[in-house]
């Protein structure tokens, strides 16, 4: 499926691509306390997105797109969280596969450079897996002739109701995993709309089922050993988990702006321990920030794919969420009982901040990881 849009080879350059969120923030509000009142997806976010060309940024210039890199769609998204997290989140989910997508075209990697023209020039939406099978694919691959077919269960696949294809893995009867492009609106795939979170509620991140699934030897593009460290996944994490990073960021700094603007006028302000609880919800969010910024710089636009470039990604998620979870916290208690409500914009961050650790790779795995690496041994994901 792709996004109607009036002009789809309309791009949005990365260098402008932090200031476009900003102005399109605002729009995607107005309709986040419905969508998560509802738990409905955030369609109007990706129309507006869709036909802006901000979901093409990632894309090479040379292939129509704006050439951003992983940076400026980090904090791109990390300013579109602050507006809403729904929206940010689920399209994070497309714009990781597209940059991941490009760093395999500047390599010559087969498939790339038609997916990413397709981003370009067709509105076609991408969505991944990975939430639910990164390390260990579900799924099973028969040998049939020409290729596979697989059967299997995908969860999390956020922005399904809008997405085109979904990148995804399944486990071949020898025990390796096969990488592919599954398209959602094939007869042998199935959305199932059972996403109903206490937070992210607007995300549409459904389960997806395969049956029998035909996937032909040539639209294979890549494999790897089940549950243990292969060069594709640093890139994954390099590319998906930053910008996942940023938009949890980019949700605490929405609860810390609501919070000032709600206690910078009243007789609170002046309390000594609500100084201090706003002084610490500062420093947790230049924490935050401190760590992703460490780690672009360490890892750059286009990080080497080894065991080293995962572990510095794990790390750096896992000191962001831990972060932004905290603001979430201290958010909550610098207002007091008044946003122990469903709905207030405080509390619904609070929710959607709880979400941030499950995002692979989880916090103990992260540090299991980081471990290998640092003793020499060999890296498994289990």
């Amino acid at each position: 499926m792709t996004i109607s849009t009036t002009n789809h080879t309309r791009s949005i350059r990365g260098a402008d691509l932090r200031a476009a969120a900003v102005a399109l923030g605002p729009h995607l509000a107005q309709h986040d306390a419905q969508h998560d009142a509802e738990g409905s997806f955030v369609h109007e976010a990706y129309a507006l997105l869709g036909s802006s060309g901000y979901l093409a940024a990632p894309v090479p210039v040379e292939l129509q797109g704006g050439g951003a890199t992983t940076e400026q769609v980090a904090w791109a998204q990390y300013e579109l969280a602050r507006s809403c997290g729904s929206s940010a989140l689920a399209t994070t989910m497309h714009l990781h596969v597209v940059l991941t997508t490009a760093w395999r075209w500047r390599r010559g990697l087969p498939g790339a450079e038609a997916l990413l023209r397709r981003v370009a020039e067709e509105g076609l939406v991408l969505a991944s897996t990975g939430g639910g099978d990164f390390a260990i694919p579900t799924g099973e691959a028969r040998r049939v002739d020409g290729g596979w077919e697989v059967t299997g269960r995908k969860s999390f696949v956020s922005g399904a109701p809008v997405a085109g294809v979904a990148a995804t893995w399944a486990v071949t009867d020898d025990g390796e995993a096969i990488a592919f492009g599954v398209s959602l609106r094939d007869p042998a795939v199935t959305v199932v709309e059972n996403w109903d979170a206490p937070g992210m509620r607007g995300t549409a991140s459904h389960d997806v089922l395969l049956d029998r699934f035909f996937v032909a030897d040539a639209q294979v593009t890549g494999t790897r050993a089940p549950g243990e460290f292969a060069p594709v996944l640093a890139i994954v994490a390099a590319k998906a988990r930053t910008v996942i990073a940023a938009t949890y960021l980019g949700i605490a700094r929405g609860a810390r702006d609501a919070v000032i603007e709600r206690i910078r006028a009243t007789e609170r302000s002046a309390d000594p321990g609500v100084r201090r609880t706003v002084g610490l919800i500062d420093h947790h969010l230049r924490t935050g920030r401190a760590a992703l910024e460490a780690c672009f710089a360490e890892l750059g636009d286009d990080p080497d794919p080894s065991a080293e470039t995962l572990a510095v990604a794990a790390l750096a998620k896992r000191s962001v969420i831990d972060d932004a979870r905290a603001v979430g916290d201290l958010a909550m208690d610098a207002l007091g009982g008044r946003v122990y409500r469903r709905g207030d914009p405080v509390e619904r961050a609070w929710r959607d901040l709880r979400a941030g650790p499950f995002h692979p790779l989880d916090h103990e795995l992260a540090l299991r990881v980081a471990g290998d690496v640092a003793l020499g041994r060999p890296v498994t994901l289990r």
